[in-house]
């Protein structure tokens, strides 16, 4: 997912990919080179973030998950849907011990964006993707009106 974030001392957004799951109706992610990542700097300043997903984006309220169980549970499934990138943490996030696991994302936070207001997709009421698409049409007019005129 695009994850776009507010930096603490510029107020200036931030746009960086991330790996993700979905999980009841909330977006997690997980920092994984710690709570130095710039953007995991930026959600502890600000702990709100736009989330780009393929269905749409949307703002959200940031959490970080503190509950050891929920890490465990959402740091797994995050490095599974990960593909390979999830195999640098270490380990196979597939067949690895919770034990191992709750070692390896040990002091990695993880965090929960719950939706909190939707923005507009390109081709949405607000979104500029009408632009294009009606010079693309101005101009396949003009051309038959060139093509015909001759």
């Amino acid at each position: 997912m695009g994850l776009t974030t507010r930096g603490p001392k510029t107020g200036q957004l931030r746009h960086t990919p991330v790996n993700y799951a979905l999980r009841d109706g909330d977006v997690c992610c997980i920092a994984g080179f710690g709570s130095v990542a710039h953007w995991a700097r930026n959600l502890a300043a600000h702990p709100e973030a736009e989330v780009q997903l393929p269905a749409g984006r949307f703002w959200g309220r940031v959490q970080t998950v503190t509950d050891d169980l929920e890490r465990l549970r959402i740091g797994r499934e995050i490095l599974k849907n990960a593909g390979f990138a999830g195999f640098f943490f270490g380990f196979n996030p597939f067949a690895t011990s919770d034990e191992m696991l709750a070692r390896g994302i040990a002091g990695v936070p993880v965090y929960r964006i719950t939706p909190s207001r939707a923005s507009p997709a390109t081709f949405d009421p607000g979104g500029a993707g009408w632009i294009g698409t009606t010079i693309l049409w101005l101009a396949l007019i003009l051309l038959l009106i060139v093509i015909l005129a001759r």
